[in-house]
């Protein structure tokens, strides 16, 4: 499972500002610090929608039909995001997006799964995968009987979407039939697109609430290849510390290709410095503190995601973790 690397702790951080400018640390503790301290709540009631993705579609089960189908949605991005409000539809008919008990908030995690399962599951699909589904995956359903206007097709290639509550349709994938019994469609690669080329039949059983079962290479975290330093960085102008620079090293490779991603807090994205370039295998890069429209960015915390693929073999690497703006230029 992807993690995201542990942030530079606060203490540090702060003593590294005294020492660096005692002045700045009144107007850091007051802009930074305690907006940090609220930093949980931002992240709890994060609406970001395009992060969350349409992963597993088991439209033909081994079990019951009208009980164990079932549809795997993952959260890809940096922050948490509410599915209050968000439907799933089959190309004829949309369905709520509802806990399967209670009503509560509903909350997906970055990098966890959740499964729309058929409203029917708990009491006549027999618990039929009671024994494959991770404890504490996120479980959900739909108020009526089934997925879509009665249940997804074996016969109909049908168009599954993921519907966000503004309204938007953040991923969609029309099936492709002839599954065999107990046989899911999956996808490939969490950050590859819709289409055919990126989706394939799971092995027998599928993968439901957890990593599909044939990806052909998937990317690694390894927190060895980065190093951000300065970090906290302060892009004020004055020379000093002014670029927080990202240094890749990556190890047996003569030359990577880069995408770097900077986000808010929000997971809203910023800006894409690098983007699939290519570069040395021991390169590095330097950020001013600016969005990709040169717009300074304030004081705050900035998670970034960085994708590394070796351009002349087939592995892949990937980081994420923070860095920190303590001033902005003048």
């Amino acid at each position: 499972m992807i993690e995201i690397l542990k942030p530079i702790q606060i203490d540090e951080m702060i003593l590294r500002i005294y020492n660096n400018n005692p002045l700045r640390l009144s107007v850091f503790a007051r802009k930074f610090v305690l907006p940090l301290l609220m930093l949980p709540s931002l992240f709890l009631f994060s609406t970001t929608s395009a992060q969350v993705i349409l992963n597993e579609i088991m439209y033909n089960p081994a079990g019951n039909e009208n009980y164990t189908e079932y549809v795997e949605i993952y959260n890809s991005g940096l922050s948490p995001v509410s599915l209050n409000g968000w439907l799933i539809s089959d190309g004829t008919a949309e369905d709520s997006i509802v806990p399967e008990a209670g009503s509560v908030e509903i909350i997906l995690n970055p990098n966890d799964f959740a499964l729309i399962l058929d409203s029917g599951y708990w009491t006549d699909g027999d618990s039929f995968y009671q024994n494959v589904i991770p404890p504490g995956t996120l479980l959900l359903t739909t108020p009526d009987a089934a997925i879509g206007s009665r249940g997804l097709s074996n016969s109909t290639a049908e168009s599954v979407s993921l519907i966000s509550s503004s309204g938007q349709v953040v991923s969609s994938r029309t099936y492709r039939l002839d599954a065999p019994d107990g046989v899911s469609e999956e996808r490939i690669n969490v950050e590859g697109g819709e289409g055919d080329d990126n989706w394939q039949f799971s092995q027998p059983g599928g993968t439901p609430g957890t990593t599909n079962n044939q990806p052909p290479s998937s990317p690694r975290l390894n927190e060895n290849i980065l190093n951000v330093s300065p970090n906290p960085f302060s892009p004020d102008g004055n020379g000093f510390e002014d670029y927080a620079v990202f240094s890749f090293d990556i190890p047996n490779a003569a030359t990577v290709e880069i995408t770097l991603r900077i986000f808010d807090v929000n997971g809203r994205l910023l800006s894409t410095p690098l983007f699939n370039s290519r570069m040395p295998s021991n390169a590095s890069w330097d950020w001013d503190g600016r969005t990709g429209t040169g717009r300074v960015l304030p004081m705050g915390i900035y998670p970034f995601h960085v994708m590394i693929k070796e351009t002349s073999g087939s592995r892949k690497w990937e980081t994420k973790g923070t860095v920190v703006s303590t001033g902005s230029r003048h």
